[in-house]
């Protein structure tokens, strides 16, 4: 991916949660982003526990799709996610 994920989305750091876009097509979008201990956000977060929050994921996956989306010239300008439905989380040790 040779564009800069901070030239398709607005957000920037510490709360641009994309580090790549890896593919894209009208049917999937996959990015990665990797968390570390040096995100300051995090520390605080469940310091006992090595997860990273169920919001902070949602929010990851929906720049993911701005940036995918972009790419797909589906949309210009500045858009938003407006509506999760079902979304659930498990957790296990």
């Amino acid at each position: 991916m040779t564009k800069k994920i901070e030239d398709l989305i607005p957000h920037r750091a510490p709360f641009l949660f994309v580090d790549e876009i890896i593919s894209y097509t009208t049917e999937s979008i996959i990015g990665l982003k990797t968390f570390t201990e040096k995100d300051a956000w995090l520390q605080g977060s469940f310091p006992d526990f090595n997860f990273v929050p169920g919001t902070i994921l949602i929010e990851a996956m929906a720049q993911c799709g701005g940036a995918g989306i972009k790419l797909l010239g589906i949309a210009d300008g500045v858009f938003g996610l407006v509506s999760l439905d079902k979304v659930e989380f498990f957790w296990w040790c």
